[in-house]
């Protein structure tokens, strides 16, 4: 009964160093699944992933690079004729890349998103309204967050025009 809903909704948690997690995981031939379908994700979405992450403001690019002898692949940052593996890139950077992922690959979806904030200065909390704004036409997003810089962001988007204010929900909890 519930199982067609359910299966529309994805929850997006922040993966700390997804490489090594995934490369610690294939000494015992268990990563695959995971990293393939993520990996894949990127890899097929790579134009938007990397538009987005113009938009916010970094100057290089995610890319899916095969590794090692037996052919893994691995997310890695490149600028000009530079290239490092995301895991020694900014925190900030990793944890969009978990949650952009998702949102530019999916449609139709509900989304439930878990501090999108998270290792993000000020300004890019802002940034990410423009980000939901325009991706919350293809899915529904549930935000959980702390951040009164995205809640800045979503209300500059009401003003702008670029989402309506009956588009946006805000439920404040307050404990003492």
């Amino acid at each position: 009964m519930f199982w067609p809903v359910l299966n529309q909704v994805k929850v997006v948690r922040h993966q700390e160093n997804f490489n090594n997690i995934a490369r610690t995981l294939s000494q015992f031939g268990s990563s695959s699944t995971l990293s393939s379908n993520f990996h894949k994700n990127i890899e097929s979405n790579v134009k938007s992933i990397n538009r987005w992450y113009s938009e916010f403001g970094y100057d290089f690019n995610v890319s899916i690079d095969k590794v090692g002898p037996r052919g893994e692949t691995e997310i890695m940052y490149k600028k000009d004729k530079f290239k490092i593996p995301s895991d020694y890139g900014g925190s900030g950077a990793q944890h969009l890349l978990t949650f952009l992922t998702e949102i530019v690959s999916s449609e139709d979806n509900t989304i439930l998103l878990e501090e999108p904030e998270k290792a993000l200065h000020a300004s890019m909390q802002i940034k990410l309204a423009k980000l939901f704004s325009e991706t919350s036409k293809y899915n529904q997003l549930i935000i959980e967050t702390h951040s009164e810089n995205l809640l800045y962001g979503l209300l500059k988007e009401i003003r702008d025009k670029r989402i309506k204010k009956e588009e946006v929900k805000v439920i404040y909890v307050y404990m003492d």
